[in-house]
């Protein structure tokens, strides 16, 4: 599940509207359990629905419901379950964190606690260069998680992969290789920044030393990469893949944790810092942050104003008015203005009120 995913989600609104969240398990015997709590859950939200509808108002979207429930092979959980149904969408999704079990009926899909665990995890992509095939990981900590959409996987196709290269007086096959496989690359990348544009993290590309190449003349996205992994990876399994790559971006997580120091001191001095939650909020909605930078423990539930553009702290957080953590809706305001957002441990930020914003201007 990606930002692009979760936009998705919330932009849609009908009733009724179905989300199962499920905690679930990697390993036996406790994933044993896994298929007995989601189908608690589907029954809990049949039975809601039962005392507002007839049954044949609502049976399609139970059915449906059942169905997916029946396709999940519980023997390759992760860490969670979200199932997601309504008249007109269904979506099943194996999460690499661990919700809270709910079964909900909404006019919107419950997508809270996916957006706080989202910003949370430390998320990246991984892109593994390859004739069969160009793969797309998303990766959120140690765990990544294949992309298959928006023409992911990608196989090399025609001369050169599943048919012969031209041949005869003059031609060059070397030469027309490598174009084709320039060309294939190229077309990776524009696929790659259809999804990476809605969702801007850093990437890690692997792959034997003339994929890289042939990537780094092509690509628009080189900006973007924050590491490398050299070598074949066509038959690496996911999790092998993953211990492989999950050192390089903890490295460089580390990496951009220690600099950030400086950044503040730099942003400072040019008085293009903001810090505390009620100042940070105004300027994160106005499109002026470039990097946010939270405590990784920080939460704070507020009071909006009517029209929005300020927030006092919460007094009585059971009111409707409430927004649950304002913190993740200045860190989804931040990354839906092309901003960046990374998470410190918890004291690194005591002296600015536990979050700061490095503008644009």
């Amino acid at each position: 599940m990606n930002r692009s995913d979760i936009l998705t989600f919330q932009s849609m609104s009908t009733y009724p509207s179905i989300s199962i969240l499920a905690p679930t398990h990697r390993t036996a015997p406790e994933n044993e359990q896994d298929p007995i709590l989601l189908k608690n859950l589907i029954r809990e939200a049949e039975q809601r629905l039962s005392q507002e509808f007839e049954r044949r108002e609502y049976e399609s979207c139970i059915d449906r419901l059942w169905r997916m429930a029946n396709r999940i092979d519980h023997r390759y959980n992760l860490d969670g379950l979200a199932l997601y149904v309504n008249q007109y969408y269904e979506r099943t999704f194996k999460l690499p964190f661990s919700p809270k079990a709910r079964a909900v009926v909404d006019e919107t899909f419950a997508t809270r606690e996916l957006v706080y665990a989202m910003n949370r995890n430390y998320r990246y992509w991984v892109l593994v260069l390859s004739e069969k095939p160009t793969r797309l990981y998303e990766g959120s900590g140690d765990t990544l998680i294949e992309v298959e959409e928006h023409g992911f996987p990608r196989y090399f196709a025609g001369p050169g992969g599943d048919e012969p290269l031209p041949a005869g007086t003059g031609v060059e096959p070397s030469a027309h290789l490598k174009e084709r496989h320039r060309h294939f690359f190229r077309e990776a990348d524009k696929a790659f920044s259809r999804i990476a544009n809605k969702d801007n993290l850093p990437l890690v590309v692997a792959g034997i030393e003339r994929y890289h190449g042939y990537f780094d003349e092509v690509s628009k996205n080189k900006n973007r990469v924050v590491a490398r992994v050299h070598g074949n990876y066509d038959d690496t399994p996911v999790h092998k893949l993953a211990e492989v790559v999950w050192p390089k971006v903890e490295e460089y997580f580390n990496r951009r944790r220690r600099e950030v120091r400086q950044e503040i001191e730099d942003a400072f001095k040019a008085r293009r810092f903001a810090a505390g939650v009620e100042e940070v909020w105004q300027l994160a909605h106005q499109g002026r942050g470039h990097l946010l930078m939270v405590e990784e423990g920080f939460e704070y539930p507020a009071l909006p104003s009517e029209d929005g553009w300020t927030i006092q702290p919460a007094e009585d957080k059971t009111s409707p008015s409430i927004i649950d953590d304002a913190v993740d809706e200045i860190v989804e305001a931040v990354i839906a203005k092309s901003g960046h957002v990374i998470f410190l441990p918890d004291g690194e930020l005591s002296d600015y009120g536990r979050i700061g914003l490095i503008l644009r201007y």
